[in-house]
């Protein structure tokens, strides 16, 4: 993936009006003479298109902050787009679904005609603005691409639904529906690039069989390739606690981004256990990368990924990220994911 021109460019204006932004909050903050959380947030939005760690100062601040994050929306999408800032107008969305709620989404739309379309989807454990989605949305963004984000119904994120409900059928029913809704927009362009991450990646694969006229390509990190796998895997880690899990149906998960206590239910592991893309793979014709983790040191896939590769009829790229765990996070773990894309 190729970075565009056009992004570099704008990434340097990007950064002066950021940093001045940021300082004259600060400033701000310390002389009542000014709205400092205001000019704060407005900075670290500007340098959270292109800074990782503005981005996440910026999470941070929306969290603690929210109602002054959400007055601000509008605002800094109006300045990023009066001053050129960005080659990508970013709008939050509400995306309706087919059972009456909606979906909390990131529209960041490039400012290159005819631009392609890609949706990215978080794992079963993320949201829409952990760290392993923000990457991939970087690196597409690079390449010119308009990218949509979007939090599952039952997910972590903002989701209208509940945690303990979550489960790959749901977000499936949720892809579908934002599918549906793209489709109807002036800037569709006849077809998508679907990039998923785990239980996302099966989505996006799951989402191209039902579908493949649509989806010109998938880019698929560490997808969930068997759902019957996962009680497998959650025994070798805990077995007790997968006991007690099976049990009582429901287990706390901490949220990646605020550390707070949250409920998935059973309903997940036997939801998935009823998907398989090994046995879907013929089906998928559209051309595919696949991005897995090894062993540090192997490049060698697992079992499953390298069936399912092996299987798949079309165009496929496989490349393994040795020694990145299943969620890369550190900032060397994103770093490797992001090499390996580019």
């Amino acid at each position: 993936m190729q970075e565009h021109p056009e992004y570099r460019k704008v990434r340097r204006r990007t950064r002066v009006f950021g940093y001045g932004a940021l300082g004259t909050g600060l400033v701000g903050c310390v002389l009542p003479l000014l709205p400092g959380l205001v000019f704060v947030l407005l900075g670290l939005s500007v340098l959270s298109v292109h800074s990782r760690r503005a981005h996440g100062l910026l999470v941070h601040l929306r969290g603690k902050y929210p109602q002054t994050a959400r007055s601000l929306c509008s605002l800094e999408s109006w300045v990023l787009e009066q001053l050129h800032l960005v080659t990508h107008t970013r709008t939050y969305l509400d995306i309706p679904t087919a059972r009456g709620t909606t979906l909390s989404a990131l529209l960041e739309r490039s400012h290159i005609a005819g631009a392609p379309v890609a949706i990215v989807l978080h794992g079963a454990s993320g949201t829409m603005e952990t760290a392993t989605n923000v990457r991939l949305a970087e690196v597409l963004r690079r390449t010119g691409a308009s990218v949509l984000r979007f939090d599952a119904h039952d997910g972590l994120g903002t989701g209208q639904g509940v945690y303990t409900a979550f489960t790959t059928t749901g977000y499936r029913s949720d892809l579908t529906d934002v599918l549906a809704w793209v489709r109807t927009q002036e800037w569709w362009t006849g077809s998508v690039r679907l990039v998923g991450h785990s239980i996302g990646g099966t989505v996006a694969a799951l989402a191209a069989v039902a579908q493949p006229d649509i989806v010109a390509d998938l880019v698929l990190v560490n997808p969930t390739i068997n759902g019957s796998t996962l009680e497998t895997l959650y025994r070798e880690r805990d077995a007790a606690g997968f006991e007690k899990w099976k049990k009582e149906g429901a287990r706390v998960v901490k949220h990646p981004l605020t550390g707070e206590d949250h409920t998935m239910g059973f309903t997940f592991v036997t939801d998935a256990a009823q998907y398989d893309l090994a046995q879907l793979a013929r089906r998928i014709t559209m051309p595919v990368t696949l991005l897995v983790s090894t062993p540090k040191g192997s490049t060698v896939l697992p079992e499953a990924e390298r069936v399912f590769a092996e299987t798949l009829p079309g165009d496929v790229r496989t490349v393994p990220l040795p020694g990145v765990p299943h969620t890369p996070e550190s900032r060397h773990d994103l770093q490797v994911l992001e090499n390996a894309l580019s």
